[in-house]
């Protein structure tokens, strides 16, 4: 165990410096500067008769222990009876020399500057000046805070033009070793970042109102985000964050308590016979949903894909009614800027089976873009689509001849191979 005494001591300079957190909002330590003359203590069994051999013994223990890749650090000092632990050496000196003294105790004397730091833990007064901001804090207690070098934490909010919304948190350290024991930084600030972001509902903190239909959205949205991490290991700089990206639908009671979020839009057109063809398009975005505690170094943003699929299994099968139900609205209801409207009120529905489905799929980002299209074209049956066209001539001894000619295309689940054509 590295520890020095140190007796008689006498301060020659003092001074202190508070640690705050960005902003001067929260003061989570201090930096304590000493400069002092004193007696290092020999140990027991150093006979006065040697004392000016010990100047040179005391001397290689300090530089044995700052050398020891400890950055400067003992494990405790002793002064005047007072025991200071995990202090830097800053500096050191023995200011005498057996030439130019009489008694040679003066070879005991050492002058030092020292620096050690100091955690707080004010989290309750914290808590105090605002309950529903200050809520997940466990990240700044003493046992984490006595590493801060500097600490930001930063939320941000955005909606979009067609009112899809983001928001992202942040956490920017830097860490300073204040032990002579080695300290896994990495860990550390992964640890500090999981108690940071390891929070939903009433835990999560009272931020970024933006619209009402967003309103306490941090706290309803289902998912803990996408994270993303930054490591300087040099200079022990670390910016951690996470960002929890919606789609237009997120605040609707139909997506608000999934791991997914869409939007949709709807086309319609019509064709020269007056069949309607309905398209609805949509985007879904999948949100990471994991247990941080358990999950978060081994599975982190891994199941965006698997969130955002579901929600395609859950927009295509309702695809048909959000359809329908445009056509009712738009079509079927004697519209006046459908030319012959009055005959578009008994225009048959949509055929329940879609003339096409296409998506495309983004695994890394967690998004599914997909199209599908329906249509009142009395051509479709249940099995297959039936096209077909009719003609027909007479030729020179008066007898007329009619052929129909056509194609039969069956749908998705028929088109395998054990698909069996019917008799017609």
């Amino acid at each position: 165990m590295a520890t020095i005494n140190l007796e008689n001591a006498e301060v020659l300079d003092f001074s202190q410096s508070a640690n705050y957190i960005s902003g001067d909002s929260y003061q989570y330590g201090r930096t304590v500067s000493l400069s002092i003359s004193a007696f290092i203590y020999p140990g027991n069994g150093i006979q006065s008769t040697r004392f000016k051999k010990i100047d040179t013994t005391e001397r290689a223990h300090i530089e044995e222990i700052l050398a020891s890749g400890n950055s400067g650090f003992v494990e405790s000092i002793t002064i005047n009876g007072t025991i200071i632990n995990n202090v830097k050496i800053v500096s050191y000196d023995f200011p005498t020399s057996e030439g130019s003294i009489e008694n040679h105790i003066n070879l005991l004397r050492v002058n030092m500057s020292l620096e050690f730091f100091e955690g707080f833990d004010h989290t309750n007064d914290l808590k105090s000046t605002d309950s529903e901001v200050y809520k997940a804090t466990d990240f700044l207690l003493k046992q984490y805070a006595r590493y801060f070098e500097s600490f930001s934490e930063n939320f941000s909010f955005n909606i979009q033009a067609d009112y899809s919304h983001s928001f992202s948190q942040t956490l920017n350290f830097n860490l300073r070793r204040d032990t002579p024991t080695d300290v896994d930084f990495a860990g550390l600030a992964k640890e500090m970042a999981i108690k940071a972001f390891d929070v939903q509902g009433n835990a999560a903190a009272k931020v970024g109102y933006i619209d009402d239909r967003y309103s306490d959205f941090i706290r309803l949205i289902k998912g803990n985000g996408v994270f993303s991490e930054s490591y300087d290991s040099i200079n022990n700089s670390f910016t951690l964050s996470r960002s929890v990206s919606s789609r237009t639908g997120a605040y609707k009671s139909t997506q608000k308590d999934e791991s997914w979020s869409a939007s949709i839009s709807h086309s319609i057109a019509t064709d020269d016979s007056g069949n309607v063809s309905i398209t609805e398009t949509g985007a879904i975005q999948g949100r990471s949903n994991i247990t941080l505690n358990t999950q978060a170094t081994t599975e982190k943003n891994e199941d965006k894909y698997e969130n955002a699929f579901q929600g395609l299994a859950s927009l295509k099968s309702g695809s048909y009614d959000r359809c329908q139900a445009l056509l009712a609205d738009l079509i079927k209801s004697n519209p006046d800027w459908v030319p012959g409207s009055q005959e578009w009120n008994s225009h048959s529905d949509l055929k329940t089976k879609f003339v096409s489905f296409g998506r495309s799929i983004n695994r890394t980002a967690g998004q599914i873009n997909y199209n599908i299209v329906y249509t009142t074209n009395p051509r479709m049956h249940n099995d297959a689509i039936f096209e077909y066209t009719l003609s027909s001539s007479r030729d020179s001894s008066n007898i007329t001849t009619v052929s129909e000619e056509g194609t039969i295309t069956p749908y998705e689940e028929s088109k395998n191979h054990t698909f069996q054509p019917k008799t017609l």
